[in-house]
């Protein structure tokens, strides 16, 4: 069984976490913005990271920033990416701000993000 208070495994823990980051880039972009979803649908409304992602949102519509640089993307994020910030701020601020609708055409990643995003609102913000 894996417990993160367990010594040997936090330190496996940590050495996988180390070798991933070396092998990623530093941005906040479409594989990391599915993580306000999930905790948002679980109903974790608490932590600092949700926070400051509410906050980055609210000063830009940007797809994508390098954490390192703060170098932004030339182009806003699609619906799928609306759809999340308007979740976030929903799940934050127990507001109801409508989440986009799914329009024709709407590439497959965005389409599944918005699509997840709305049964989220539904099953988590109750």
């Amino acid at each position: 069984m894996f417990l993160l208070n367990d010594t040997e495994n936090t330190e496996i823990y940590t050495s996988a976490l180390q070798e991933g980051l070396k092998k990623h880039k530093p941005t906040f972009s479409y594989d990391a913005i599915r993580m306000p979803l999930y905790l948002c649908w679980a109903g974790e409304r608490t932590p600092s990271t949700l926070h400051n992602i509410n906050h980055y949102w609210q000063q830009s519509d940007r797809a994508w920033i390098d954490l390192t640089t703060g170098k932004e993307a030339n182009y806003a994020g699609a619906s799928g990416h609306k759809a999340l910030k308007h979740l976030l701020q929903n799940c934050l601020q127990q507001t109801q701000r409508p989440l986009p609708e799914l329009q024709p055409g709407t590439q497959y990643y965005d389409a599944s993000l918005l699509l997840l995003a709305h049964i989220a609102q539904q099953e988590g913000l109750q």
